[in-house]
Formats: structure tokens, sequence, C-alpha cells
């Protein structure tokens, strides 16, 4: 009985109406908490609402001094788990954000159905009896590391991504060369290369696509350490910038093209910080510490012994 409680807890939001003018709920929810009409109508007919502990409709007033009770629909896990380590940073009952590795896929694709980071997280919830689908908030290239956050319901879901211009995410790259100044904005439309290709590019034919970088540590080798910012979310946003300015990233298989021997098998990308606003916690910020190759690297960097 404590266990359900609890489960059902999850997936309760709670408010309390201190407004002198009358509104209805949807109205209410929509406007200040960031709900959407096709999630109230999902909750009515599979969660509940609320109001002084009895159900109500969202087309129901409020009133001043009402208290009101979102139940969020129940759902099950929609991904077939698979076991592998997840590097945890943080989780409660909204989401999970973890230090993903190299070599991971986050999603399932065509040709990735098993062993994705999906897979993990699935087969992670099973055992922890998390009942939600998988959302989520951002995606990394299969070798990009660092941090992916996943929301735990779909309400979670749309309230993160109804703000993104309130979410903060920056990287760190070793890249080839030294920026021209120590600090800039790259603000340079990216397109594919062709129709089919996975391959992105410069072109005025794109979308704008916008990335702040300062430069962290120069290296006697003529490579440096970034800090980048992700002002939009294009595919390949920072390889494709990084490469524009004549500084590809180090080990970056598709956009460097200077044929390095570095000792890293994968871009030398890493997803270090986001910091952004949950329904029930609020701000958050959470740091993703450098994976072992990159650490490996720059103390390499440092020492000047980069190539074989």
């Amino acid at each position: 009985m404590e266990r359900r409680k609890r489960i059902e807890e999850k997936r309760t939001y709670t408010y309390h109406y201190k407004q002198s003018d009358s509104q209805r709920i949807q109205d209410y929810l929509i406007q200040e908490y960031r709900y959407s009409s096709r999630l109230l109508r999902q909750v009515k007919k599979n969660g509940g609402i609320f109001k002084n502990d009895k159900p109500v409709w969202a087309t129901d007033p409020l009133k001043k001094g009402d208290n009101l009770r979102i139940i969020l629909p129940e759902e099950t896990v929609d991904v077939s788990p698979n076991y592998g380590r997840l590097d945890i940073l943080y989780e409660d009952d909204e989401v999970l954000i973890v230090n993903k590795n190299k070599n991971c896929v986050t999603h399932q694709t065509k040709n990735h159905q098993e062993n994705t980071l999906a897979n993990y997280i699935a087969d992670y919830w099973l055992k922890n009896e998390e009942k939600s689908k998988i959302r989520f908030i951002n995606r990394l290239d299969r070798d990009t590391t660092g941090i992916v956050v996943v929301a735990k319901n779909k309400y979670v879901h749309h309230f993160i991504q109804s703000q993104m211009e309130d979410t903060t995410k920056t990287y760190v790259a070793m890249v080839e060369g030294y920026p021209q100044s120590e600090t800039g904005l790259i603000d340079a439309p990216i397109a594919r290369l062709e129709e089919n290709s996975i391959q992105r590019v410069v072109s005025p034919k794109g979308k704008r696509a916008l990335t702040e970088y300062r430069v962290v540590e120069n290296y006697d080798d003529g490579s440096s350490l970034l800090r980048l910012r992700l002002l939009t979310g294009r595919t390949h946003q920072l390889r494709v910038h990084l490469q524009h300015i004549d500084c590809p990233i180090i080990g970056d298989p598709l956009y460097n093209t200077l044929g390095n021997k570095a000792p890293i098998d994968r871009q030398a990308l890493h997803a270090e910080t986001i910091a952004l606003t949950l329904p029930k916690k609020g701000r958050i910020e959470v740091f993703a510490p450098l994976k072992s190759d990159m650490i490996t690297l720059r103390k390499l960097l440092i020492e000047g012994d980069k190539c074989e």
C-alpha cells in the first residue's frame, strides 16, 4: 500500500489558487504552469483532476483558496531493457541525469535497437519500479560524452521543452588551433551537406545556429581547450562551427581533416554542465566531470606530447 502511494505521489502535482478573480482550471494550468490542453485531456481520461479533493473537469472554475491536485496518467517503460552501467549525476521524481559514456548511442534507431542509453535506462527503471516512458530532453552524438537529461513524465518533458531559452548547456572541447579571439560568438547557419547525408556544413541555405566560446587553455603544440555554450540546438552544431573557424575538434572523424594522431578514438567533446528549471524542484545545475580519455588527452596536451 505504501509503495503504491509513493508511486502515485511521483505523478502528483498540487497547487493552491491565490488569485482573487475566478479562472478555469485549464486556463490557470496552461498560463501559470505550462501544461498543454492535450495533456490535460489525457490527465482527465487516465489520471485525475481534483479540486478540494473532489474530481472535477478542466473547464471547471477556480476561486481563491481552492486546492488543486493533478495526478498524471500511469505509464509503462516503452523501450526494451539491456543492462549497462549508468553514471548517474542526479535523480529525483521528475528527471534522471546521466554522464553518458563514449561509444553509446543515445536512443534506438533502425540500426541500433539494443545497447543504447535508452535500453540501459529502461533496465534501470524496470529494476527500480519506475513507471515512465523514456523521454530525452537532450541527445548527444554516439561519441560525445556528458550530460543527458531524461524526463520521467510527459508534463516535465513539455515543461522543460517549452522554456528551452531558460536552459543553459555548456560543453568542453579540445581543438586543433587557436581561435582568433579569446571569446566569441559563432553565428553561422547549418544545413545538410546533401539531402541524405549525416554530415552538416555551414551554408546560407541552412538554419541559423549560434555558439558562444571561450578559450580556457592554449597548448604549445598549437591546440587549445574551449568552453562552449549552445544558444541553438542544430545537429552537429559544435563540431561544424569549430571546423568553420578552423579549429576542428581533436579526433573528430567527420569534421577534422587535419589527420592528427591524437591518442583518442573519438571527438574530444564533452557536455559538461546544464542548468534548467523543474516544476517541483525549481532551478537545478548539474556538472559532469570529464571522462578518462579526455583527462588523459588534456594531460598529454599540457605536457606537449599529443602525437605519436
